[in-house]
């Protein structure tokens, strides 16, 4: 899914936090280079419009979770430091 199509599901449904999930049926539950880009172009785009991205949740074998990798934190701490340059 497009960025622009989950910006356009959080408005519709006035949400103000978002956890992302999809599934690798390799079973590897690892993120691709393509999984960190979309989160962190999602990221960029909830912050701007005040609405929390909680996590990333990747499913296969097992799961992972991009908040507890600490990589949800770094988008935030990274749109942050932009943020408060202007």
């Amino acid at each position: 899914m497009y960025q622009r199509e989950i910006v356009k599901r959080v408005i519709s449904h006035i949400a103000m936090a978002v956890i992302l999930v999809h599934n690798h049926l390799s079973g590897d539950p690892e993120p691709s280079p393509d999984d960190k880009k979309i989160t962190m172009k999602v990221g960029i785009s909830l912050m701007s419009m005040n609405v929390k991205l909680h996590d990333h949740i990747i499913i296969g074998d097992s799961y992972h979770s991009m908040a507890d990798a600490g990589y949800i934190k770094k988008i935030t701490d990274r749109m942050k430091n932009l943020i408060s340059v202007y």
